[in-house]
């Protein structure tokens, strides 16, 4: 299926500066349908050449790029896009995905937002959802090898293309695609009080540490496996550390004094220690 970039026909706009650099993050509450025209806004901008593995040559495989400096880019993005500051365009909030696009790496944030008084100086704490979006397709960050790309994020959707290429080279061999084509995701994000105003409503994991790898808008979410610390006593987690950490301590400090003592002393402090590996209390007099 090709590539497809959200249309720009129903996007919430924000106040945009006369520089152009929006001093908010654009809103998309329902997914967006791509115009058919801006299916073919790539350009090729890179040829893997002599790439290697194993120190032997595989193939040369081209990458093709969702061009954001085309004229026409900003005609496929939400109305006010290129009024945003150039680094926050694809980033917006609250949002959901494009119609057709998956949502991945859906997982909870905790922002830190520093506010300073005429005395003190403290910070507030948010926690909101985030995920990255891309095309029917694509997925994230599956890119066969390491390359950095003009215009495109680190974090980018890729498409593999093509027939397979495999290199047999004595025992070494390795497969690869023929081509691959990238876009930039769109980084998405909600808070609870967002849910009821977005479309499909997104899940909603503020109370839980775990990631969704990933999510088809409108599905049902899956029961999800928080960490093992999430919900677990602090007091149990202190102790913990303190058995395994503190108690050894102890005890080799405890030794090395102990080897300083006459004979007498040194048995009963011996016998202490013993008690202590052992997990039992001495008796009290």
């Amino acid at each position: 299926m090709s590539f497809s970039l959200p249309a720009s026909t129903t996007a919430s706009t924000t106040t945009a500066l006369a520089t152009g650099t929006a001093t908010s993050l654009l809103s998309l509450t329902t997914p967006f349908v791509a115009p058919p025209d801006c299916d073919s806004l790539f350009s090729t901008t890179s040829i893997v050449s002599s790439f290697w593995w194993n120190n032997y040559t595989v193939t040369t495989i081209g990458i093709t790029v969702s061009d954001p400096t085309n004229l026409r880019f900003a005609d496929c993005q939400p109305a006010g896009w290129d009024a945003v500051f150039p680094e926050s365009r694809f980033f917006f909030s609250p949002a959901v995905c494009p119609s057709g696009w998956t949502a991945y790496n859906v997982a909870a944030f905790t922002e830190t937002q520093r506010s300073t008084s005429t005395t003190v100086t403290y910070a507030s704490y948010s926690t909101v959802n985030t995920a990255y979006c891309c095309a029917s397709d694509y997925r994230l960050n599956d890119m066969p090898f390491t390359v950095s790309l003009a215009n495109v994020a680190s974090d980018m959707c890729v498409q593999q293309m093509g027939v397979t290429i495999e290199t047999l080279k004595d025992q070494y061999s390795f497969s690869a695609p023929a081509s691959v084509r990238v876009h930039n995701p769109y980084h998405i994000a909600w808070n609870a009080a967002d849910r009821r105003t977005l479309s499909p409503t997104p899940p909603d994991i503020l109370t839980c540490s775990a990631v969704l790898v990933t999510w088809v808008p409108g599905a049902s979410v899956p029961p999800l496996v928080c960490s093992d610390g999430e919900h677990s006593d602090p007091g149990r987690s202190a102790g913990l550390k303190f058995l395994f950490i503190g108690v050894p301590i102890i005890l080799v400090g405890a030794a090395l004094v102990c080897c300083s003592l006459p004979g007498p002393a040194r048995s009963s402090i011996v016998s202490y220690l013993t008690r202590m590996m052992l997990l039992e209390c001495p008796e009290e007099h």
